[in-house]
């Protein structure tokens, strides 16, 4: 470093290197959808970029089998990072029945905690998703309803909502085929 500036070769590395294929649309003045095609594409976007995503995404193919998954964002007042990190150390995506059954996958591919799902509007903007929600009683997850819309071929985002006292949005997650 020169007069405490980094080698311009350095700069130059840094704006010539590769963005991922789903980002590049996001170009300055380009108003094209962001693309993510894993779930790896998801991870640090702001819940403005997800929910951008979600409401973008459509109910074009209900998943079926065991499905990979991520935990992506909590809005929690207090730990949101160390309860997303904390839920990635044990949970592993969901499994999706063609009979409307699902149930969450966990460390040890083990299925736990799960109910029906149904095709209704969503919370967020009253368009189709796969609505998830877990009858009263059920361990870990009784004041839950998720819902999720496949946001690229095989790729789907879904929302976490709290039930009661009064509904809102907690975060989001996402599933995706597995060997993609």
């Amino acid at each position: 470093m020169k007069n405490g500036r980094p080698p311009h070769y350095l700069l130059l590395a840094v704006l010539l290197s590769p963005l991922p294929a789903w980002s590049q649309s996001h170009a300055v003045g380009m108003n094209e959808p962001l693309r993510p095609t894993r779930v790896a594409d998801l991870r640090n976007l702001s819940e403005t970029a997800l929910l951008e995503l979600f409401r973008q995404g459509e109910l074009r193919n209900i998943p079926s089998g065991d499905l990979n998954g991520e935990m992506l964002l909590l809005n929690d007042r207090f730990g949101p990072r160390i309860k997303v990190w904390t839920a990635n150390q044990v949970w592993r995506g969901k499994y999706m029945g063609s009979d409307t059954y699902f149930a969450n996958r966990w460390i040890g591919n083990r299925r736990w905690i799960g109910s029906y799902y149904v095709i209704g509007p969503s919370w967020l903007d009253g368009k189709p998703a796969i609505v998830l929600e877990y009858p009263k009683g059920t361990p870990l997850f009784a004041n839950m309803h998720d819902e999720i819309r496949e946001i690229s071929p095989g790729l789907y985002l879904g929302t976490v909502f709290m039930r009661e006292p009064c509904p809102y949005l907690r975060g989001f997650f996402a599933i995706e085929m597995p060997c993609r």
